[in-house]
């Protein structure tokens, strides 16, 4: 058996509470100067400090007396992940095997129950449960059935968290993850910083160096999520910025406007722009 305790940096598929998130520029709201264009995640930081205070945590979810008892119990070569801002399954698959066996039922029931049987073990409560939202599902060529669940949290969407997993044709279940998140809640009420779409797209396209005169493009969107560090949960706007002539996907702070995360859309080599991430 392989157990890992893992400082996820990967996750993709997230309200302030105790300390704030450290932004990627030491500029405003607006923040277009000096603001760096790389990728930045502020669940998972740049600093050795960052990475050790995650890894510390993915550790300490890995001393549940559930999540013990549970590694122990998995056959064969398993590899179990855990992820350090959520504290729950990254990856849980068998390198010789399947996790469950054959099964007559749909590939999102048999997901859900295994999920909801060793739920505490893989991190989650019952109410978490409650919080997943089918958001797509395909087979490939192989047939086997690749799920993705959304969480939504006082109406709201986690943003790069949810549930993941994989189905044989014939009802294996192959493997789970996705780094959901647990307990996660709305924070207090403030007054934003940014409470509109049109003003989120407005801030994002300034970070990107968009002039104000230009218009938002066909493909660029904004959609109010919530957003889930080891230090608290905030409500912010993700964008997703196409006609920039350096495309994203960020996050802010909807209170303070403070970048959360970024994920540069274009490739710096060739100059490529992926124009057809938003469909991909």
């Amino acid at each position: 058996m392989i157990t890992t305790a893992w400082a996820s940096t990967s996750l993709a598929s997230a309200q302030t509470v105790g300390r704030s998130v450290e932004p990627s520029t030491s500029v405003g709201a607006s923040g277009q100067a000096g603001e760096a264009k790389g990728h930045y995640d502020a669940r998972y930081g740049k600093s050795s400090a960052a990475r050790a205070i995650t890894y510390r945590s993915a550790s300490r979810a890995a001393e549940r007396g559930a999540t013990v008892a549970f590694q122990k119990s998995l056959p064969g070569k398993a590899v179990f992940d855990l992820d350090g801002v959520t504290g729950t399954v990254r990856i849980l698959s068998r390198l010789d095997g399947f996790l469950t066996g054959k099964s007559n039922e749909p590939a999102k029931k048999v997901a859900l129950e295994y999920v909801r049987h060793h739920h505490a073990a893989l991190g989650l409560t019952n109410a978490d449960m409650k919080t997943f939202r089918i958001r797509r599902e395909y087979v490939d060529i192989k047939g086997v059935h690749h799920l993705y669940w959304i969480q939504r949290i006082g109406g709201q969407t986690v943003f790069g968290n949810g549930l993941t997993a994989a189905v044989t044709n014939d009802g294996h279940l192959l493997e789970v993850g996705g780094s959901p998140v647990s307990k996660a809640h709305l924070p207090a009420p403030a007054r934003p910083e940014i409470d509109s779409a049109s003003a989120a797209l407005a801030d994002a396209r300034a970070r990107l160096g968009a002039s104000s005169d230009s218009r938002p493009g066909r493909y660029d969107s904004a959609q109010k999520v919530l957003f889930v560090t080891t230090r608290g949960t905030y409500l912010g706007w993700a964008t997703t910025v196409m006609s920039a002539a350096e495309p994203a996907t960020q996050v802010v702070d909807a209170a303070s406007g403070r970048l959360l995360y970024r994920n540069p859309l274009g490739n710096d080599e060739s100059g490529e722009v992926f124009r057809n991430y938003p469909g991909a």
